[in-house]
């Protein structure tokens, strides 16, 4: 109840806005979805001086801070429920950007009181077509782009299901530039020990559901330092299997499980990568230029069509381009399987690869707020002649 009443005051709060704090507004979804927007969401009010609103779902968000330092940007909590989906129906603004994907689909619609253009970010180095459902990006006026390989599926859908062009950006990718960044300045303790992390996806088809006991156990006995490090995903709705993993390891001491996802040391320290289908193995691959092992269990498909797009997604072509796939047959094998991995790893081919799938771009984080920027403007002018705030 108490939530609710937040939300309806907050959003009333934003509501009553002056207009040109309504040209350029953010939506985060959750606590996630600020590692994509924060950046941008500074670029343009501080850097570039330009006003923007920043409604979430998240209580706890950061922005809430960030926001009493800066006079350009205002916060907004609106909640998970029923404000929420009021707030996007009555939407009175001319860009909003977003890292949420099949909007109209569900329950939170585009505006019908004001022609918004919306905008998406991609949270992964992913494809659109195979890991994202049917539609996903259909509503969207403008999308983004992590790489080449995003546009030429995008397109390739506008063609196949006979779908207005979208305005594509080549923009790149944020949480690659900071691994690369952070990478460089980080000073990895030495140690004569593999440390090796295990990130998997969430859902059904993960290493929890397949192997995890058998991978974590092997990996322990050949004397590795292991960290396991859930997804967020995971810890919020299936800790069962978190709880399962703790009492049988955690008196192994070369045994580590990492629940804060704040802290990501350890993704400098490791040495090697343990995945499945999970995004994190291509940013760890580009990013760190550290190899990575993928564990081949079912692939998540969230896209029943996704056959009608001729295009080989980028997260199962680039799997043996950056590491090794290791069948679940061949989990006993996994500590020779790992040491040859290591011993042929070179990362001038991962670099190599790193500009084949990602826009590598000079001072990209102004560019793409700049552009954002310039959206917004081409739509308040548009919107001015046709309609009053």
């Amino acid at each position: 109840m108490l939530d609710s009443v937040l939300a309806i005051k907050s959003l009333r709060a934003f509501n009553n806005l002056p207009s040109e704090f309504r040209k350029i507004v953010f939506y985060a979804e959750d606590s996630q979805s600020q590692n994509f927007i924060s950046d941008l969401v500074k670029e343009i009010s501080l850097k570039l001086d330009h006003k923007i609103s920043y409604l979430t779902s998240d209580p706890d968000d950061t922005i809430f801070i960030e926001a009493k330092n800066n006079p350009n940007l205002n916060a907004f909590y609106i909640g998970t429920g029923i404000v929420r989906t009021f707030a996007f129906l009555n939407l009175k603004a001319d860009v909003c950007i977003m890292t949420m994907p099949d909007l109209d689909s569900f329950h939170l619609k585009k505006s019908k009181a004001y022609p918004v253009h919306y905008l998406y970010i991609f949270h992964a180095l992913l494809s659109t077509h195979s890991i994202y459902r049917h539609g996903a990006f259909d509503a969207y006026n403008t999308i983004f782009c992590t790489g080449n390989q995003q546009m030429i599926e995008i397109r390739e859908t506008e063609k196949k299901y006979k779908l207005p062009k979208k305005n594509l950006y080549k923009d790149g990718y944020r949480p690659l530039e900071f691994l690369i960044n952070k990478n460089r300045l980080y000073e990895k303790k030495m140690t004569t020990v593999l440390k090796i992390l295990i990130a998997p996806t969430w859902g059904e088809n993960n290493i929890f559901n397949f192997c995890m006991n058998d991978l974590i156990n092997n990996l322990i006995t050949a004397g590795h330092h292991v960290h396991l490090r859930p997804h967020p995903m995971t810890l919020r709705d299936n800790y069962k299997k978190i709880d399962t993993i703790k009492k049988i390891f955690s008196d192994k001491e070369n045994f580590f499980l990492q629940e804060d996802h704040t802290n990501r040391d350890i993704l400098f320290e490791s040495d090697i990568l343990v995945t499945d289908w999970s995004g994190i193995g291509i940013e760890y691959g580009l990013g760190l230029l550290k190899p990575v092992i993928y564990i081949d269990i079912p692939k998540k498909n969230l896209n029943q069509e996704s056959y009608k797009i001729n295009i080989t997604p980028i997260e199962t072509k680039i799997r043996n381009e950056i590491g090794e796939i290791v069948k679940i047959s061949e989990i006993h094998k996994i500590d020779q399987i790992i040491k040859k991995v290591m011993k042929k790893h070179d990362k001038s081919d991962l670099r190599l690869l790193r500009n084949k799938y990602v826009f590598m771009k000079n001072n990209g984080l102004n560019k793409s707020a700049r552009r954002v920027i310039t959206i917004a403007n081409a739509c308040r002018a548009r919107n001015q002649k046709d309609i009053l705030f």
